[in-house]
Order: C-alpha cells, then structure tokens, then sequence
C-alpha cells in the first residue's frame, strides 16, 4: 500500500515537472523573470529595504495615473475652472460704468431742465461774463426789484466800464451809479467764486444770485458752494441763443459742449475733494489758476 502510494506521488511530481518544463520552452523569457522576482523577493534585505521605502513614501510624491481621452470621455466634461478675481473685477467695471451713466443723466437733467426761479429774491446778483445774454438777465433781475446790487465778474481790465455799459439797455447807466460794481480780477470760474467771496463779504451779503448759463450752472455752483460756504446760492440759467440743449443729442456742437463741461465739473468735483481730504491746498490752486486766494471767513 506505501509503494503504490509513493508511487502515486512520484508520478504527480514528474508530471507537474514535465508541464513546468514544456511552458518555459514555449516561453523562454518567462524562465528568467521568474527567476529574478523569485530571487529578489526570497533575499531577506531586499524585501525589509523596499517595506521601509514604501512606509516612508508620502501621499503627495506618488505620481497620479495619467487620464487618456478615453478616461475623460467616459467621466464626462472637465469642470469649469471659476475666477473669482476675473468675476470681481468684471463686476467692479460694471458699477463704475453704472455709476458714471446715472450721474451724467443727471448732470444733462439739470443743465436741460432748470428753469430760472421766478419769484426768489436775494441779497444781491453775481453775473459771470462769457456769454451774450447773461448780463441783460441779471440786469432785469436788478431792475424788477429782486435784489440789492449786482457785481459783474470777469470783465475783461482793458475794457472800460462805459464800454461794458453801452452794449446793454439805456437803464444800465442809471443803475451803474447805484447799484453794479465791476470785476476785474478773475479770469475763469474759480476766480469768479473767489471774487463773489471778497465783494459779498464786504457788502455783507448773505443770499446771492448766481447768473451764467444752463450748461455752465453745476460747475458754477460747485465752485461757489466751495468759495462761499453758509450762503444761500440761487442759480439762474441763461439759454444761450441758438443753443438748444433739450434735443443736445442732435447737433455735434451741442453734443461736444455737454460732454466737455460735464468733464469739467467731474475734475471740479474730484479736485474739491481732493482739498477736503488735505490732498491739494485751496491757495495752490487758486494762485496756480491766476486768481484770488481765499481765506475762510464768517459766513
């Protein structure tokens, strides 16, 4: 019975020896591999030294497989990338642009839509040279009653007072004697608001008209709120002949007008700014600009 058994076993083992034999004739190659591995994972050494390295491997020095197209077409489309700083910065423009559309709305509602007050009496009447018809305007102003004296800003020094006289109304030199008073020593807006300051302050005057034309008025004001703080500021419109600011849209020069002297009252605003923030001072500019310095005073 022990003979057949270990016979038995003999012929298992030459029949597993003969099959091992014939798969390395049929691939050579795998005899050698085989024996490598067997060799490498059967020395002690090696298999402590590759244990250690894999333990001590961290996560991020991995290299993550590679995707092939057939991957990303079978996990669908890659996600968008979002930028917050490209969003924030989009949305930043668009308030900015928002912003500079409401206020010139507004700046275009006022310069075309102001109507003169018709009933509003005041302390006196500040008329700024550079346009035809605001002169005769404020003379009415004078002549119905409306307010005390008349201060003419921005006349030219080489032109006399008789000069400047002749070109208005008859009544003009009646009321020359009295009541307007000549002002030679501004050469631009801000030197109208300075030499407004001067002569109201020593009149003692408290509310004034401010005459000059539609477009001109924000600016005017501005200058004059600035010059002129605690006084009562009450502007009168001129509509300059052949100027049409209700359809400005349609005409190049009305278009260029509007456009430039809303320019103008943005660099106003942004310069006053800058001097209440301590940024530029009132005399600099003053003196820069050609005109009057102005110190504050009572109101």
């Amino acid at each position: 019975m022990a003979v057949n058994e270990s016979h038995t076993s003999s012929s298992a083992v030459r029949a597993m020896a003969s099959s091992e034999a014939a798969t390395l004739k049929a691939a050579p190659g795998l005899a050698s591999a085989s024996w490598q591995s067997s060799a490498w994972t059967s020395s002690p050494s090696r298999r402590d030294a590759g244990a250690r390295r894999s333990a001590w491997r961290l996560p991020f020095f991995r290299r993550a497989p590679r995707e092939t197209p057939q991957h990303a077409a079978a996990d669908g489309p890659a996600p968008v990338r979002r930028r917050p700083g490209r969003m924030i910065a989009l949305a930043a423009v668009l308030a900015a642009v928002s912003a500079v559309g409401f206020d010139f709305a507004s700046f275009v509602r006022t310069v075309t839509s102001a109507p003169p007050p018709a009933t509003t009496r005041a302390d006196a009447i500040v008329v700024l040279t550079g346009g035809a018809a605001r002169i005769p305007y404020a003379l009415d102003l004078l002549k119905d009653g409306r307010a005390e004296r008349m201060l003419i800003s921005g006349v030219d020094p080489r032109v006399s007072e008789n000069a400047v006289l002749s070109r208005l109304a008859p009544v003009a030199r009646f009321l020359a004697g009295c009541c307007i008073d000549f002002g030679r020593e501004a050469s631009n807006t801000v030197g109208n608001a300075a030499e407004a300051r001067k002569w109201a302050e020593e009149k003692g005057f408290h509310s004034l008209f401010v005459v000059t034309s539609a477009y001109h008025i924000p600016r005017s004001l501005a200058e004059f709120g600035d010059a002129l703080p605690g006084r009562t500021l009450i502007p009168y419109p001129v509509a300059r002949p052949g100027l049409d600011l209700d359809r400005w849209y349609e005409r190049p020069e009305t278009i260029r007008l509007v456009i430039s002297e809303y320019l103008k009252f943005t660099l106003v605003r942004a310069r006053l700014l800058a001097e209440r923030l301590g940024l530029a001072s009132p005399a600099s500019v003053s003196q820069a600009a050609g005109v009057i310095p102005h110190k504050p005073g009572p109101a």
